[in-house]
């Protein structure tokens, strides 16, 4: 599964293709990461399936592979000129495409937090790093073998996903019971230790590369050798599951049913709980103000004046700070939580914290802050990834929780519209007309200075709200804290 929806930056070359206003762009950016208003649908069709232990996880992941396909390959049929489309037909395509994430998203992620529902932080992690590590490896990918060919890069993107997410369907399905193979030598917990490495590995080189380019001019023969050394690395982590039963689920002597946690709300039941609209209001703002910073990063640096590798540079630092946070949200929160019983909600004020500074950084600094804002962003971005899954399965159940979890993935998409499209391009092109810029255009330190001062207002309100989240749900994690210690001793 590849996040190269986030590479939204990479799209900027559409404004010139078709002569789209700023809004016009940003709405189509908006449109390739919208997917969570779809996913209600793949959230209800998974639970309906819930029973079906191989059918139902391979059904939604399958239709996010025909979805996948069918959006980026209708944006490079339009692209490349072989369909003539109106504006709203392409944001059709970056509709379907945007659409196929949630699906993949219930297929894989729930049903491998319901496979380790007491490792669900660590499991959530694992996949949410590599879910980030997708953009800086197709932006690496970009950099190495198609630039500046946007239109083979898009076909790129419509295939390859999809092929390699067909081909590992069939190994998809819910196992009710401990398996065989989590007694062998090479256990789970060393499995999750290795795919932390080699993500971590993964980032460095990343980051090392791209430093790199700016210091050096790197000619396309040293760019496709960066790219070869990313992917040797990424199919390191092919080699992890081996050893881990085989494709008939056996379990282990002894072994009970896996029970799937504490609490059954469905969505219903959620949008009436306090504790629901105080955890997506956290997910709106944070989320949505990582949007803002990354879909609006290519224009930001062409404002404050700065070149084109920075822009790709700037990319690649916040994809790579991004995926260390959901390493961290992910690992880090599992193990306090497992060993000192530190409730994973009293993470949530000061990423709150850490939004609101990066934003009003973002807001009075000039050209040489783009670079540190853009961990900063990044971090906090990834760092709510991680722990959206696992906080929705915690607070409200694991038997409902890909229908839960699609009422939550709203808070992230309509953050994405109103912050980085109608916000942050509203003001961007108000901004250029009041300064006589050319149409479409923005330059100058004004032209996101208000949008990310409102951001710092409501992350700033949501380190208060956040915080009554925490104290609303000491006692839950009080309890969950003891039944793990209670299994432990057995």
């Amino acid at each position: 599964m590849a996040d190269e929806a986030y590479e939204t930056s990479g799209y900027a070359a559409i404004k010139e293709k078709f002569g789209f206003n700023q809004t016009e762009l940003e709405l189509i950016g908006t449109a390739l990461t919208a997917g969570g208003l779809f996913a209600i649908i793949p959230g209800l069709l998974y639970d309906r399936l819930a029973n079906c232990h191989k059918l139902g996880p391979r059904l939604v992941a399958g239709t996010g592979v025909v979805l996948h396909a069918a959006g980026y390959l209708g944006l490079w049929a339009a692209v490349q000129g072989f369909i003539t489309v109106s504006y709203s037909v392409l944001l059709l395509f970056g509709l379907v495409a945007a659409s196929a994430v949630v699906w993949f998203d219930a297929g894989a992620v729930v049903t491998c937090m319901r496979n380790f529902p007491s490792e669900r932080g660590t499991v959530a992690g694992v996949l949410k790093t590599f879910l980030g590590l997708s953009a800086s490896v197709m932006t690496t990918i970009y950099m190495g073998a198609f630039e500046p060919d946007g239109p083979a890069f898009l076909l790129f993107v419509g295939l390859l996903p999809a092929a390699l997410a067909a081909v590992m369907i069939p190994f998809l399905n819910f196992v009710p019971f401990e398996e065989a193979s989590v007694r062998s030598c090479f256990t789970s917990g060393r499995r999750y230790a290795a795919y932390y490495s080699i993500a971590g590995l993964l980032v460095a080189y990343q980051v090392a590369g791209g430093l790199a380019g700016q210091a050096a001019s790197l000619d396309h023969r040293d760019r496709f050798g960066i790219m070869c050394g990313a992917l040797l690395l990424l199919a390191a982590v092919a080699l992890l599951p081996l050893g881990a039963g085989g494709l008939v689920s056996r379990p282990a002597p002894g072994s009970g049913w896996n029970a799937e946690g504490p609490g059954a709300a469905e969505a219903g039941a959620c949008v009436r709980d306090t504790r629901f609209w105080l955890l997506w209001s956290t997910f709106f703002t944070g989320m949505g103000a990582g949007f803002c910073f990354l879909n609006n990063l290519a224009q930001m640096v062409e404002a404050l004046g700065g070149a084109g590798s920075e822009r790709a540079l700037c990319v690649l630092l916040f994809t790579s700070a991004n995926t260390v946070g959901r390493m961290a949200a992910g690992s880090m929160t599992e193990r306090l939580l497992h060993h000192y019983g530190v409730p994973r909600t009293v993470f949530m004020p000061p990423l709150a914290a850490l939004t609101a500074v990066s934003s009003v950084i973002t807001a009075v600094a000039g050209h040489a802050a783009l670079q540190p804002t853009s961990l900063l962003a990044g971090f906090a971005f990834g760092c709510h990834w991680s722990l959206m899954p696992v906080l929705t399965s915690e607070l409200f159940g694991l038997r409902h929780m890909a229908s839960n979890q699609s009422v939550i993935h709203l808070a992230p998409t309509l953050g994405n519209l109103v912050l980085a499209t109608y916000l942050a391009g509203g003001l961007y092109q108000r901004h250029g007309r009041l300064h006589g810029d050319p149409p479409g255009t923005c330059f100058g330190q004004g032209c996101y200075r208000a949008t990310f001062l409102a951001i710092a207002g409501l992350a700033t309100a949501q380190v208060a709200a956040s915080t009554v989240l925490y104290l609303r749900t000491r006692g839950l994690y009080r309890a969950e804290f003891a039944a793990l210690q209670r299994a432990a001793m057995h």
